[in-house]
């Protein structure tokens, strides 16, 4: 397995950043015959933008929305490949630098043995440094 990923900030002002994502994965696997996805070989390559704004301020207390779209191209080994994609929007609130409650929607479009499937999520997350 190898993956190569290089993420630039390309807009960076104090209520709005930019960032592009271009990325190349691979991997290999022995068995098939599991219970999960494993596929004999398989390559993607992805370009992913994530747009993070910044509503509210007031000193450590921060309130913002962040959207990312990604696309890419995925290949598995005896299987058709084609084009896969995601795009998610959510949004945040850092009462400190500690913690940081985190909702959003998002969707995906991916291939798994030359089938396409897609998905659609709705989050609920809490991140807490200790």
């Amino acid at each position: 397995m190898g993956m190569l990923t290089y993420s630039q900030k390309v807009i960076s002002q104090p209520r709005f950043n930019l960032t592009v994502t271009p990325s190349l994965y691979t991997s290999t696997n022995t068995r098939q015959d599991v219970t999960y996805y494993s596929p004999l070989q398989d390559f993607s390559a992805n370009f992913a933008i994530r747009a993070e704004h910044i509503i509210y301020r007031r000193y450590e207390k921060v309130f913002g929305g962040r959207l990312r779209a990604g696309v890419g191209v995925y290949q598995e080994a005896n299987y058709a490949g084609g084009i896969i994609g995601d795009v998610s929007y959510e949004q945040f609130y850092r009462p400190n630098d500690d913690h940081e409650l985190t909702y959003g929607v998002g969707g995906n479009h991916r291939i798994y043995d030359g089938v396409p499937e897609n998905t659609f999520i709705v989050y609920l997350r809490l991140n807490s440094r200790f």
